[in-house]
């Protein structure tokens, strides 16, 4: 008998679960290092001035880069696989509501039972979590990429229905990329706003409008796809443009520079890299869960974990965000740069895979468990 997990890795493809899992990872990296990244670019003074360096600030900025892209790749596969179907779907007429109502309803599965033991874990131990009864801005800010995606999975029948219109998809989707990311630009170099914007401020809403390009760009791409020369080249291109000009502003120290390229996850650089990405994911041979069925349960079982692991990071920051901080601090203070880095990447790899974990041997097992019931 096939079980259920034997079910999924059969209907995955590995090359792009395994780029799914490193862009969780570089998630993670963005989500530890964030803070010194805003330090860096705010002129906050750190032991021995170490992250005013060129070669610190620009790998500084390019980790804050991965933020970013990870989000555009996880936006780009989902796209990838739900717009197809969509479209065809469009074509003969049919509007699945059960399915859209199905994979809302796993993301709630995700978000509410550890929005509930945010809130009691808050109760008992303050400092940990910025959930409570008295607000809502931690589950609604605090998860807004999740928001987004959800958005995003409800209209995906519309934007099926809309591409299947559309005699020449990718002449639209390159139109609409140079109009979204010139006011991406315009937000990010020349008005920024406030530190904190609300979640219906316009350019927030922008945020999201960029992401849903994302979203369509994925399921253009399952229907046009890159030889793997072809999207190797992209994506040596897009690296190599963003180190460029990652090193570029480091090398001036244009703190200013710095922030606007990666500004509130506008970057067309990490959208760029994601697009690459998953080009030569798709690219790549199809076989790979045949040939290595042991790393494809593996690699399935942890992408499967990825959403829990978002919303326990989001629900969970204030915490971990301070234990992380302490630890590079006293790395960086004692043993440098160098070692700074190391202790930051290791830091997330551990940090990652233990909330994932958690979300695997735990919450799923309760909700299976759950089902049966």
């Amino acid at each position: 008998m096939v079980s259920e997990g034997q079910k999924r890795t059969k209907t995955r493809i590995l090359s792009v679960e395994m780029l799914r899992l490193v862009a969780m990872l570089g998630i993670a990296a963005f989500h530890t290092f964030q803070p010194w990244f805003e330090f860096a670019c705010t002129g906050h003074v750190i032991p021995e001035s170490l992250l005013c360096r060129p070669s610190m600030l620009g790998t500084l900025g390019f980790i804050d880069q991965l933020g970013a892209w990870g989000n555009h790749v996880f936006i780009m596969i989902s796209g990838c696989f739900l717009l197809p179907a969509a479209m065809k779907d469009a074509r003969v007429g049919d509007y699945k509501a059960h399915g859209v109502a199905r994979r809302v309803g796993r993301i709630l599965l995700v978000v509410v039972p550890y929005a509930v033991c945010a809130i009691v874990v808050g109760m008992v131990v303050p400092g940990i979590t910025s959930a409570s009864l008295h607000s809502l801005g931690w589950f609604t800010q605090g998860l807004q990429f999740i928001w987004v995606y959800v958005t995003l999975v409800v209209l995906c029948p519309f934007l099926g229905r809309v591409l299947t219109q559309l005699k020449h998809p990718g002449c639209v989707l390159g139109a609409a990329t140079v109009v979204i990311y010139a006011i991406n630009y315009y937000i990010a170099f020349v008005s920024p706003g406030e530190n904190s914007w609300s979640l219906l401020e316009w350019r927030k809403l922008m945020s999201g409008v960029t992401y849903a390009l994302s979203f369509v760009i994925g399921g253009w791409l399952a229907n046009r796809r890159l030889t793997l020369s072809h999207a190797g080249a992209f994506l040596g291109v897009s690296i190599a443009a963003t180190v460029l000009v990652e090193t570029y502003a480091a090398a001036r120290i244009d703190l200013m520079l710095l922030n606007a390229l990666s500004y509130k996850s506008t970057s067309l650089f990490s959208c760029a890299m994601a697009f690459g990405c998953l080009a030569l994911a798709i690219a790549l041979p199809a076989d790979g869960n045949n040939r290595h069925p042991r790393l494809s349960r593996a690699i399935t079982t942890m992408t499967s974990g990825m959403l829990g692991f978002y919303v326990l990071q989001a629900l969970f920051s204030k915490g971990w965000h301070q234990v992380s901080y302490d630890i590079l601090y006293l790395t960086l203070e004692q043993y440098g740069q160098f070692a700074f880095i190391a202790a930051g990447v290791f830091f997330s790899l551990a940090f990652f895979v233990t909330l994932d974990m958690i979300d695997i041997f735990v919450r799923q097992t309760l909700v299976r468990a759950c089902s049966r019931v």
